[in-house]
């Protein structure tokens, strides 16, 4: 039997260590692999409905624009589409204190982003804007629960998970932009 495979596409807003914004996001999108087509062409039919072929964002919601953005909020809510967000206060960030830099936290909020919707028995491509022209593939297990399972700082950071002998536990390729 095939493990079925969803697409997590990432994205994150004001992460930067010092951009005087007080908080940042990091979030995702996910849908099933099976049926990223279908979500393509049907949100492509909204935008050209809405004659709208700019990036999707945000921050740059208008009053001319808010039909193709209400159509778009409601298709979300339709579909299988799922979305899950980490807002962290910038303030609160103690780097020395767990012995590590901006980036190694960054990357932990990933982490913790995508370890807690993982599921050992599927299969996973996740999408990242700050690498926005590749894409890591994760097979088979994402999170160990077993003995034996350690992480080196930079690892654990990205989520990667090596079994004590060294032999990596989660399979990851970067790959091309292919299936974005």
């Amino acid at each position: 039997m095939k493990n079925k495979t969803f697409n997590f596409y990432c994205d994150e807003s004001c992460h930067l260590e010092n951009d005087r914004m007080p908080y940042f996001m990091l979030a995702y999108t996910s849908v099933a692999y099976n049926q990223v087509k279908n979500h393509k062409d049907r949100i492509k039919q909204i935008r050209e409905k809405h004659h709208f072929y700019s990036e999707i964002k945000w921050s740059k919601v208008s009053h001319s624009k808010l039909p193709f953005y209400n159509e778009i909020v409601e298709y979300f809510f339709e579909s299988d589409l799922k979305f899950r967000a980490l807002i962290v206060n910038k303030q609160q960030i103690k780097n020395e204190q767990f012995n590590q830099n901006y980036d190694e936290f960054y990357y932990k909020m990933y982490y913790q982003l995508l370890n807690h919707k993982i599921d050992m028995e599927k299969q996973y491509n996740v999408y990242t804007a700050k690498f926005p022209f590749q894409r890591v593939v994760v097979r088979r297990y994402f999170q160990g629960g077993e003995k034996g399972v350690e992480r080196s700082k930079e690892d654990a950071a990205r989520g990667l998970l090596f079994k004590s002998d060294g032999s990596k536990r989660a399979e990851v390729e970067h790959l091309s932009q292919e299936g974005r």
